[in-house]
């Protein structure tokens, strides 16, 4: 299982081995930044690799992840950060301009840039980056054009740059690249803190939900057993949900390691995006919502992009009724007219994130 790949990237491959020593390096890095068990770092990123890179280092420092989504307002961030107590902050090359104004008055002590292109395929870097952030052709594209160098090899940020601001920059590839890959002890337990997933805030003042690594466990569990037909090792999930919402981390990210499955990761919801990587990667489970469906059903043509490979549909955020299920699924999987719908072919998801 250790070389099965665990996140395939628009055609680049990590393995679950490559992931573990990826994310022993980000655990040893945080602790050398003085972070201990307890301590809050925030990772605000879109699907990108670093995101779970990163996510799976924090929990092995024994620190708590703040999740963040980069579609977020500046007041927003500001606010979580702030609330959170996180110290340390990862975040996109591409929102440096920001950084200093939602970091002033919080507890950040470190701020880790990374760029949307590390794990890319290197011939389509420059075009795939721009679909990634939606900058494309914008000053912030070329500013990250101008910081990586023709080459894409000079450091977008030197290590440790001094900085007038009370935190301190760093270079995401640098400090992998400067750690060890062994094992660190946390001496976490079931009870501890995980992640602190903060709420929409449509009827409030967003609350940090405070999930631990038990609460994680179980969440992943319960989606599993809504799927008596997933076979270990041979699953292939298909990731458009952000990672920076409960949904997206419990039925994508966290219930692929569970499988040890292989995550085919996108940080986009372009409706010809999804059906691309579904053609070309063939995946068995796709978490999403009722929109992703009727978008996907609507499409020209859908059936010529292989979506008969999908066996399970999870679908979520907002009511999927049986009529509305009738309509779509059968423009994606061809079924016979005496089909009838059933549980084991339709997993309706309707949980919050702290069950």
């Amino acid at each position: 299982m250790s070389h099965r790949p665990a996140i395939i990237f628009f055609g680049q491959k990590i393995s679950y081995r490559e992931l573990d020593l990826l994310s022993n390096r980000f655990a040893h890095a945080l602790r050398e930044a003085g972070i201990q068990a307890g301590d809050r770092v925030a990772i605000v990123l879109p699907n990108v690799p670093q995101c779970i890179i990163s996510f799976y280092g924090t929990l092995k420092a024994g620190a708590i992840v703040v999740l963040g989504s980069p579609l977020s307002n500046e007041r927003e961030i500001h606010y979580q950060l702030h609330d959170s107590g996180a110290q340390v902050l990862l975040t996109l090359e591409a929102y440096r301009h920001i950084v200093e104004r939602v970091c002033a008055g919080t507890s950040i002590k470190h701020v880790i840039y990374t760029d949307v292109r590390e794990y890319l395929p290197m011939r389509q870097r420059v075009l795939l980056a721009s679909l990634i952030d939606g900058t494309a052709g914008s000053a912030a594209t070329q500013s990250l054009e101008t910081l990586a160098g023709q080459n894409g090899e000079k450091p977008l940020v030197d290590r440790n740059m001094a900085s007038p601001l009370q935190y301190r920059f760093h270079n995401f590839q640098q400090l992998l690249h400067s750690h060890q890959s062994i094992p660190l002890e946390s001496a976490t337990t079931s009870r501890d803190l995980a992640l602190l997933q903060y709420t929409s805030g449509t009827t409030d003042t967003p609350k940090g939900v405070m999930l631990s690594h038990g609460n994680l466990v179980v969440n992943v569990a319960q989606v599993r057993h809504w799927m008596p037909s997933a076979r270990r090792g041979r699953e292939v999930i298909l990731g458009v949900l952000p990672l920076s919402h409960s949904y997206g981390i419990t039925d994508c990210m966290n219930l692929s390691s569970a499988l040890a499955c292989t995550l085919v990761l996108l940080p986009t919801m372009r409706t010809d995006q999804i059906l691309e990587a579904i053609k070309h990667h063939h995946p068995t489970i796709f978490p999403g919502i009722p929109a992703f469906y009727v978008a996907i059903a609507n499409y020209p043509n859908v059936r010529h992009y292989g979506v008969s490979a999908i066996r399970i549909c999870v679908s979520g955020s907002a009511p999927l009724n049986a009529a509305s299920a009738a309509s779509v699924f059968p423009c994606l999987v061809p079924v016979p007219a005496s089909f009838t719908w059933r549980p084991e072919n339709l997993y309706h998801q309707a949980r919050s994130a702290n069950c």
